[in-house]
């Protein structure tokens, strides 16, 4: 049986005004870590959307992306995933646990975009 219930925020809030300033600060980070929880748990999935999609789009399985190669063809498809999903918001941490890379790899993939790349397809996607 499921014991959680869901209150509205604004009712949780006046009731707490009732409470000791320990409680209130108690109940308060109760609710903001729970905030966090289901925030990190929306973003991961949608993270993971962006990589599978990208994923599909160059033809190369998700298991490539997060290998331990560093071929060029594989860099680019991460630099492509990791501008993508900075634009969608999200942070570096975020996008480097999603492709397996430290977030100082995702701010130099966002950082450095050569002029050209010498592999130019990787899987059977036509570049554009």
């Amino acid at each position: 049986m499921n014991n959680e219930m869901v209150i509205p925020l604004n009712a949780v809030l006046e009731l707490v005004g009732d409470l000791c300033s320990n409680c209130q600060e108690k109940v308060r980070r109760k609710i903001a870590h729970s905030q966090m929880e289901t925030d990190s748990n929306f973003a991961k999935s949608g993270l993971l959307q962006i990589v599978e999609d990208t994923a599909a789009e160059w033809r190369v399985s998700v298991d490539a992306i997060q290998a331990k190669s560093n071929a060029p063809g594989i860099v680019r498809i991460r630099r492509e995933i990791a501008q993508k999903a900075r634009r969608a918001g999200y942070s570096m941490p975020q996008i480097g646990k999603a492709i397996h890379r430290h977030h100082t790899t995702v701010i130099h993939l966002l950082r450095y975009t050569p002029k050209r790349y010498k592999h130019e397809h990787v899987g059977d996607r036509e570049p554009g």
